[in-house]
This record gives C-alpha cells, structure tokens and sequence, in this order.
C-alpha cells in the first residue's frame, strides 16, 4: 500500500542517517550490538509515537507472549507514562509495523532476544511500572479461590518471568513475592500441585533473600511450601519443613499466636497423611484447645481444627470420640453458616460416615 511503501521509503531515510551513530563504537556485548541494530526502528516508531521507547523497555520484564493490552492502557494515566489509553495502542501499533512487537489488539508478544535488550535499557524504572502494572491485575479475593484463577493464570508467566531479574527491583520484592505466592496458590487449588511446588520454591528463595530468616513472609513461604510438598505427595519433606516451621513460629510469635496454630496444624495434617496418626491427635488436640481460646468456639478455624481432630479419632478406630465430635461440627456448622453451606454438608456426610463405621462395627461384633 502507498502507506507501507511510505514506511519502507522513511525506513531507508532513517537507516542512511542514523547507521554512521549506530555502529560507530565497537560493540561492548551481544546485548548492545542487538540494541544497535534494533535501534533505528525504535527511534522511527517513538518519533511517530513517542511511547513507543517506554512500552519497550516494560515489556522487556514481562514474559515474552501474551502481555494483556488492557494491562498497559488501564495505567495509562500513570505518572510513568502520562497518556491516554488511544496513546498506548498508537505506541503499540507503531512498534508492530516496525515488527519490534506482534499485537493482535488484545495481547502484545515481544522477540525474546529484542527482549532482553530493551530491559537492560529501560533500566529499574521500567521493570518497576512492570511490576505495578501486575500488582494492579492481582484479584482482591484470596488465590484459593476459583474465581480468581482465570486472572493469576494470565499473570503468572509474566510474575515468574519477572522474578528472574528481580536483583535489579529490590524495592518491589514483596510485591513480586505476593504475586508468586498468589500464582503458586492458584496452581495448587486448581489442580497442578507439581507445578506449584515450583513456584512456591522460588517463593520461599525471594522471601529468604529479601526479607531474611525469620521475617513473617519467609515463614509463610516456607510454610505454603511444605503444604505444597504435602499436596505433591512429598510427605517426608512436608514434615520436616513444617517442624521447622512450627519451631521458628513459636520463637517469633509464641506458643498461642494465630500462626502458630496455623503452623501445628499443618504439621498435624502431615503426620496424619504419613500414618503417624497419635503424634497428629496430640498437636490437634493442643491446637483445638487454642483455637476456642484464640477465636472462640464457633469461629470457622475452630470447627476446621475439630472436624480434623474427629477425622483422626476415626482414623484411630476412636469412633464413639469421632461422632461426638462431629456431631457438635454439624450443630455448629447449621448455626454459622446455615443447612446447605458447602461446610455443612461435609459435616454432615462426615457423621454419616462416622455412623456406618459404628454400625458396622457393632454388627462384625
């Protein structure tokens, strides 16, 4: 089209003028040599957009495929870029005709090797606006849950891909950390535990650099860890983490904290899972008595720890403990959270199950 052969001829123009600066130093490094060579095009797309420079240098933090457009122009106003959204897709649109960038006006995907170039240009002001940009897309509501997923799956490539280079972003570490924590969750819930024990250890490795050994998000990320170890099968692993865990929640926080509870309770549910079912019932039972001391007796923690303690009663062949127990979950569970809660009817087919045993077991007799 004449609007192309424009393009080409202004290329051309461009070339001839700017090659004598491009390549007038010897090169100092691969990464240098491929920004030389890419640089006559990003200084024709910046004169036809002038953000065009900038949106390079973020996308160079990001995953190289499917960066959302609505990522970029929902920050437009930011004092970073300071333009309007028709600003972004312009910057955009330029970068795609000088085949910088591929957009299909949904998503953006940037070359790996022009990539890496344009993050070493842009420098930590660019990959902190990247790392803003993805906080800004973070769900408000907890990983676990399922409507969440469908955002943490688009994020988590470009978290992770940002996480290799987060030496240069010490100030946005715990954004990072929160972010891969929150990807590690989404991948465990939904059903791809190997994956997420990935995540999670690289989560646990940001937390320990930066906030050191003993800081409340490490202990998290080693605690989310080992439940991933748990729900990958890695049981020996799970325990020993969790001991540890628990040892350093109890020296930080004390014996009764909320996350000292969390933590003995996890460790409990590893013991149950590795058959080591008495060791699980004496930490369930000294956890339920803090609960109802912590959070009272019909908080959701509390009737969580004493449907987990009828469980191993049961598993115990302590049946007659197990149904008093689940009994009260189920009264309880009708009283808080209402006859057809999701909770309540795990408590109910619980002591159902607790009753055939029972049943069962009196008619061998």
């Amino acid at each position: 089209s004449a609007s192309n052969l424009r393009s080409f001829a202004r290329y051309l123009t461009l070339l001839q003028t700017a090659s004598q600066k491009a390549f007038a130093d010897a090169p100092v490094g691969y990464d240098r040599t491929v920004w030389d060579t890419w640089q006559i095009s990003i200084d024709a797309a910046t004169a036809e957009a002038p953000l065009a420079a900038k949106l390079m240098g973020i996308l160079g933090w990001l995953a190289p495929e499917a960066c959302q457009l609505t990522w970029l122009t929902d920050l437009a106003a930011d004092p970073y870029l300071d333009a309007a959204p028709d600003d972004i897709i312009e910057a955009l649109e330029q970068l795609d005709r000088y085949s910088l960038i591929a957009t299909n006006g949904t998503t953006v995907d940037t070359h790996r090797v022009v990539q890496a170039a344009s993050r070493r240009q842009s420098g930590p002001e660019g990959g902190s606006f990247a790392v803003t940009m993805l906080h800004h897309q973070r769900p408000s509501a907890p990983a676990s849950e399922v409507a969440t997923w469908p955002v943490l799956t688009l994020l988590a490539p470009h978290v992770e891909h940002a996480v290799q280079y987060q030496a240069g972003l010490p100030d946005r570490a715990a954004d990072l950390w929160w972010l891969l924590d929150d990807c590690a969750t989404a991948r465990q819930y939904g059903g791809d535990p190997i994956g997420a024990v990935a995540v999670f250890e690289t989560a646990r490795m940001l937390a320990e650099q930066h906030f050191g050994d003993l800081h409340a998000n490490t202990l998290a990320a080693r605690g989310n860890l080992a439940n991933s170890y748990r729900s990958a099968g890695r049981i020996p692993e799970a325990i020993i983490l969790q001991e540890q865990v628990l040892a350093d929640r109890v020296s930080v926080s004390g014996d009764h904290h909320r996350n000292t509870l969390g933590a003995r309770g996890s460790l409990a549910s590893s013991y149950w899972s590795a058959g080591r079912i008495p060791e699980a019932i004496i930490l369930q039972e000294q956890v339920l008595a803090d609960s109802m001391n912590v959070f009272g007796d019909l908080h959701p923690e509390t009737l969580t720890i004493r449907a987990n303690l009828a469980l191993s009663y049961w598993s115990a062949d302590r049946i007659p403990e197990a149904i008093t127990l689940q009994e009260q979950v189920l009264a309880d569970s009708m009283n808080v959270f209402g006859d057809l809660h999701p909770d309540t009817l795990t408590a109910r087919a619980s002591l159902a199950a607790s009753y055939w045993s029972a049943a069962l077991a009196n008619w061998q007799r």
